[in-house]
Parts: structure tokens; C-alpha cells; sequence
């Protein structure tokens, strides 16, 4: 009996609506690898600590004297933030499923000739690293592309040899380089491309060679070093849209990366727009020769409500606190660097729209070595200054939404 085109076609996306059925409904056991960088205060690091402590306690009604009202409206969430956790302890988010934990430390200054650098890192069932290092501007890369080798190395043995599908959770985007370091790592054939929600597009200062890993440039990196193949950004600002491309350091050269490189605004998303824009850019994933899909997402691309991501409402007024010299907010850190931003409830819509365009492409979802699939990662979720856990509970949501 010949079975015409049309019920063929008919068949096919009967199987496939059955497939996106079973996968929404059936939870997979997935595990989650709790990533902690912590730096020194002198690093600049925005996160919530010991000066900014002191200064909202010493402070008093400091608040109200603000006239800036995006300002004012950052130091009021801070001020809820001291409240909540007066001391600035080191805080584990609450986040289900955490089955391994790294800490990564490092501090940075610059002396006289050289850069003193200090380095560690621990975690379970690996020897802790400890490195305190003088070193001149050329040697940095070198050394610190030997640590992150560690780490990964220890990831990959914490992760070995156990059945499930693991999530990376940290509290910087440039800990990406661990996810997607290990997830070529374990399948070197694998031609990954990345779907990225960030309010930001993370290739500034992207040199066309020894990049030093850092949040700004985590992706110009990835792209240019190989662990990534293609990059859709989604959820960035306007601003950041267009400033892409003279984002890149004064001497970059390699523009032919813009090739393997989309990036969509709130903008061009809206009013249903995500869903074809999704589509067009998987397509072109499949024509460029993907292999994987994984996601990796920054907790700024949520709306400002949510106050325990690095660049939240809190970033104006830390920035005053740590930058008092400075008449100006960086880009990333003004009200224009921030979109409307997206609720879990819409990014639970966006990675179940791309599961199922990645099977329509014949990619596959995550990328596995034998029992073991990393989906991509969740990043900048900073515990310690979430108020009443809300970001972490919607990094656990997004968590959930990868594994199903």
C-alpha cells in the first residue's frame, strides 16, 4: 500500500506534536553543578560585600536624599538586601538538585612591573588548587587558561561515570567557559551552537587572539576559540544590538565571526515575533552544520524586580558606592542598558519551542558522552544579595525547563 506525501508529512508532525507532549510532561533527572567565584573586593567585583555592608549601615536615610529616581529606586533594594543579610556571608542558593559543588577564588593586582595573581579552587573528589603567581601582562593568558583546564578537568571527574543530564549554575557568565570547555571536551566532534538570553551581548573587548576569560568577552571567546560554532543571542538590549560590533577591542580583526553570530533585541522579539525568529535562526544552525544545541543563560535577561543577578536595579547604586570618583554609570549598568526583560514563564516557552525546532533540524538537544549530557548553564545568580531567594527560585524554574 503507497502511503501518499501528505499523510507521510502528516505522520511525521503527529510524531513530533507526540514528542513534544512526553517531553513536557515527564520530568528527566537532571543534576545541577553549583559553580561559586568569589573575588577579591579590590577586583571591583558589584557584588553585595563588606564595603557596600558598611555603607548602607552607616548610611541612615542616605535614600532619600537621591534625585536620580533609577538610583534612588537600587539603593532602596539594597537597603532590603542589608536587611535580609547584614553580615554579606558566603550564601548557597537554594536551588534543587545541586549535586556537585566547585569554589573558585581569585584576586588581581597590578604592581609596579609585573600583576599579582592569585588563584584556587575546590571541590569534591578533587585536589584543591592553590596559586599565587608574579606575572607580566603577556603571561596572564597562558596561566589562566592552564586553571580553567584544571577545573574542567576536575568538572568532567565529578561528573564521570554518572547517569544524568547536568546543568551549570555560577555566579559569573565567564564560568561559561567551563560549560562549553567540558561539553567539547566530552564529545570533540559535536559542532555546538549556543542560544544565549542575556541582556547583554558579551563579546566586548574580544581580541582576535588570547583572550583573558572574563564576563564581558566570554562569547567573542568561545567563538573564536572553537568551543562554540554559532551563537543566537536573545533578550538584549536595543543598545546592546546595536552596539555589537564596535563592542570588540581597538584591533580586532575577525569580523568574519559576525557570520556565526545573530542577536535579537526585546524589539524584535515581541508581539510573537520569537517564535519564526527561533525557527529562522535553528535553520540556519542546521545549514551552518550544528550538531548540539545548548542554552546558557544570564539572570539579567529577568525583569529588574528579581534583585540577586549582577547587573539588577542594585547596579547603579553600587557602582556609586564602589565608584565614587565616577560621574557616569557604565552602559551595562544605566537604566538604558536594561530591556523590559523576560519571566521564567516565557523562557519556559522559548526552550520548549527550540527543543522542538532542534528536532524538526535533526539537532540534538545538549551534548552527551555516553550517560552523560551537559544542557549549557544558568549564570551571574549572586545569592547574596536575593531577596527572599526569588532568583534563585527562577534560576530553578529555567533549571526545570532545560531537563524536561
Amino acid at each position: 500500500m503507497k502511503i501518499s506525501k501528505c499523510a507521510l508529512a502528516f505522520l511525521f508532525f503527529l510524531l513530533l506534536f507526540a514528542w513534544q507532549f512526553i517531553t513536557e510532561n515527564t520530568a528527566e533527572t537532571s543534576s545541577v553543578v553549583w559553580i561559586s567565584l568569589e573575588k577579591e573586593p579590590m577586583s571591583k567585583n558589584l557584588e553585595y560585600a563588606g564595603d557596600i555592608r558598611d555603607y548602607i549601615a552607616a548610611s541612615g536615610k542616605i535614600t532619600e536624599n537621591i534625585d536620580d529616581k533609577f538610583l534612588l529606586q537600587s539603593f532602596r533594594q539594597l537597603s532590603k538586601v542589608h536587611a535580609q543579610n547584614p553580615d554579606a556571608e558566603t550564601r548557597e542558593p537554594e536551588i534543587e538538585n545541586i549535586k556537585e559543588r566547585v569554589n573558585i577564588q581569585y584576586n588581581i593586582s597590578s604592581l609596579e612591573n609585573t600583576t599579582r595573581l592569585i588563584m584556587q579552587y575546590s571541590a569534591e573528589e578533587c585536589s584543591p588548587d592553590y596559586r599565587e603567581l608574579m606575572l607580566k601582562d603577556t603571561e596572564i593568558y597562558n596561566s589562566t587558561e592552564e586553571f580553567a583546564g584544571k577545573i574542567t578537568a576536575c568538572i568532567k571527574r565529578l561528573i564521570s561515570g554518572k547517569y544524568s543530564s547536568y546543568i551549570f549554575i555560577g555566579t559569573d557568565h565567564g564560568l561559561s567557559l567551563l560549560t562549553f570547555k567540558a561539553a567539547k571536551e566530552i564529545n570533540p566532534n559535536a559542532k555546538i551552537g549556543i542560544i544565549v538570553f542575556d541582556e547583554h551581548v558579551d563579546i566586548y573587548g574580544t581580541r582576535d587572539k588570547e583572550n583573558i576569560v572574563g564576563k564581558e568577552n566570554i562569547f567573542g571567546k568561545l567563538l573564536i576559540e572553537g568551543y562554540a560554532d554559532y551563537i543566537v543571542f536573545l533578550g538584549a538590549s536595543e543598545a546592546a544590538k546595536q552596539w555589537a560590533q564596535y563592542s570588540v577591542g581597538q584591533d580586532f580583526t575577525r569580523y568574519d565571526i559576525f557570520k556565526i553570530m545573530e542577536i535579537y533585541s526585546d524589539k524584535n522579539l515581541a508581539d510573537g515575533k520569537w517564535q519564526p525568529v527561533l525557527s529562522g535562526s535553528i535553520r540556519n544552525m542546521r545549514e551552518a552544520g550544528i550538531t548540539n544545541i545548548m542554552i546558557s543563560v544570564d539572570l539579567d535577561v529577568l525583569p529588574t524586580k528579581y534583585a540577586g543577578f549582577e547587573y539588577s536595579i542594585l547596579a547603579p547604586a553600587i557602582a556609586s558606592i564602589r565608584f565614587e570618583n565616577r560621574s557616569q554609570p557604565s552602559f551595562a549598568e544605566s537604566e538604558e542598558g536594561f530591556s523590559e526583560g523576560l519571566e521564567p514563564i516565557e523562557i519556559k516557552h522559548y526552550i520548549r519551542h527550540i527543543k522542538y525546532q532542534a528536532a524538526v533540524n535533526g539537532i540534538k538537544f545538549g551534548t552527551s558522552n555516553g550517560n552523560i549530557t551537559i544542557l549549557g548553564d544558568i549564570q551571574e545568580l549572586l545569592p547574596k544579595q536575593d531577596l527572599n531567594n526569588e532568583t534563585a527560585r527562577a534560576a530553578s524554574q529555567i533549571a526545570t525547563f532545560l531537563a524536561r
